[in-house]
């Protein structure tokens, strides 16, 4: 399975090369730099294991995938962590079908964490293209079935609470770390100064350098609003053997503060989106929160969320 491990580019790069030049396609690596070389030996000797007419079947159907943007998996916005747990319970050819559409980088995740005894009998790519093609979109769509959720939204996303659940990964944690930075730069405020290094001490040095800045540029905020920061800050997890994560950690709090009992389906896209250790830390806070919110208490800090992630969507990365 070392094709599915290759980024798109050096997918494209393979199956033409090999199309092109068949049995002398290794050679065009000496072009690359030892590092590309590396990753592209064993995927071209892989697929030179076929005979002519198995390899070009499974080229061509290779490129027809990347070509066609339809058909990336929904599965891609959700950490590997999540998929991993429930595809060690499917047989090889399942497993193999779910990481043909999978982003190279969750292959490599789960490639890396499948029992050895699993690995050894997920069938070849050449096994795979022989399958009729109903049955084989079938059982994909089977398995992706089980990460839907009822929580569908087709508007705009990011300019409204709702839509957040649906914000790619990336926009989620910075959204997460603006959170925490806002919070923690209040809490500080609100601190005196052995309070300000306790905070600071606990942050690396980039993180300290930013929560700074923070404070430099807050507006003004009321007074009560400054002790809500303070008691948010003790409520955090500081007992935790590594002091890295407080930023998300304070993010995680305040989302925790704007949730209720009916946003379980947002709650689970949410946590979908990070690793199943990064997502428990989040459920601790969910637990603690989450049962004593209000309508009332919530609307608060969905205002403050929703202005934040207004200013992310508009950014371009």
């Amino acid at each position: 399975m070392k094709f599915l491990e290759l980024s798109d580019t050096q997918r494209s790069f393979a199956l033409v090369s090999l199309l092109l030049d068949g049995d002398g396609a290794l050679t065009l690596l000496r072009f690359l730099h030892t590092q590309e070389q590396n990753i592209l030996e064993p995927a071209f000797k892989e697929l030179l294991t076929l005979s002519k007419a198995e390899r070009n079947k499974t080229i061509i159907s290779e490129m027809k995938q990347l070509k066609e943007e339809i058909a990336k998996s929904p599965l891609a916005e959700i950490h590997p962590d999540w998929i991993l747990e429930a595809l060690v319970k499917e047989p090889p050819r399942v497993i193999a079908i779910v990481l043909k559409y999978l982003p190279s980088e969750h292959v490599h995740s789960i490639l890396d964490r499948l029992p050895p005894d699993v690995l050894k009998n997920l069938p070849r790519l050449s096994q795979l293209s022989h399958m009729d093609e109903e049955l084989f979109l079938t059982m994909r769509s089977d398995f992706e079935n089980r990460f839907r959720v009822s929580d569908t939204w087709s508007g705009p996303i990011g300019h409204s609470f709702e839509s957040i659940p649906h914000l790619a990964r990336f926009k989620l944690e910075m959204m997460f770390r603006e959170l925490g930075y806002a919070e923690l730069a209040m809490a500080i405020v609100s601190l005196n100064e052995k309070g300000i290094d306790f905070i600071l001490a606990r942050l690396e040095k980039k993180e300290a350098t930013i929560l700074k800045r923070h404070v430099e540029q807050k507006r003004k905020v009321p007074q009560i609003r400054l002790k809500q920061a303070q008691s948010h800050f003790l409520s955090l997890d500081l007992n935790r053997r590594s002091t890295e994560g407080l930023v998300m950690d304070a993010g995680f709090f305040i989302f925790s503060k704007s949730l209720l009992p009916q946003d379980s389906q947002a709650i689970l896209l949410i946590k979908r989106r990070f690793s199943k250790e990064v997502a428990g830390q989040f459920q601790k806070y969910i637990d603690r929160n989450q049962p004593i919110n209000t309508e009332k208490t919530v609307a608060r800090y969905r205002e403050e969320i929703l202005n934040i992630v207004l200013g992310l969507v508009g950014q371009e990365v």
